[in-house]
């Protein structure tokens, strides 16, 4: 006898049980600044969310990297170890101990970094003023990012306004450039102001458009 299909809850697609053909997962050192800026930049973008994941908040360099070091043992070790996969480890230098370590740690485990120094608000700060040269302490950097984006509130979560930074963001991709290239003449490409957030942004570019790996 033919077996019949249980019907179909109406508004509920049937689950495609396929696994995802690659993942990329963000390891965040703060709980909210950077997880919803990136994740909205991703879903700008078109990329799915079903193939990126941002870990938020595990608190100092190493142990963002520490953690994003267990993210890839995990995929290895799981049923998903035959999925390509990227991790990449997100964090500041602020006044944080041990930051030239952590990233060495990452370069020796395969682990992409996007680091800014002071913090990740130079990046915002890049979408709306002109190049930041000097060094800059990241109160100041708060200072001046909340008065170019009224939402922003460095003491309530420290959220992006995504809407007013996204009309501008070769502009800041441009300034980050520029600025590592100046802290790299200068002796330390990732001296204070630099970022290379717009490493990672780009690359959520590219594997938003490389269809088939997703």
């Amino acid at each position: 006898m033919r077996r019949l299909r249980s019907p179909q809850v109406p508004g509920r697609k049937e689950r495609n049980r396929e696994p995802p053909r690659f993942r990329l997962i963000v390891v965040c050192e703060g709980q909210s600044t950077e997880p919803e800026y990136i994740r909205k930049f991703a879903q700008e973008q078109g990329f799915s969310v079903d193939h990126l994941e941002c870990i938020p908040g595990p608190g100092t360099p190493m142990t963002v990297v520490d953690r994003a070091i267990q993210e890839k043992n995990r995929l290895v070790n799981e049923r998903r170890r035959g999925v390509p996969h990227e991790i990449w480890a997100v964090f500041d230098r602020d006044e944080h101990p041990y930051v030239n370590e952590a990233r060495q740690k990452a370069r020796d485990n395969q682990i992409r970094v996007a680091f800014s120094n002071p913090c990740v608000e130079l990046w915002a700060l890049y979408h709306f003023d002109k190049d930041q040269n000097a060094p800059i302490h990241h109160d100041a950097a708060a200072k001046a990012l909340r008065e170019k984006m009224p939402n922003y509130d460095p003491d309530k979560g420290k959220v992006f306004d995504y809407e007013q930074m996204k009309k501008h963001y070769q502009t800041a991709c441009n300034r980050a450039k520029k600025g590592r290239a100046n802290r790299e003449r200068e002796g330390d490409p990732h001296g204070n102001p630099s970022t290379s957030m717009d490493e990672l942004t780009e690359r959520i570019i590219e594997l938003a458009e490389q269809k088939p790996l997703l």
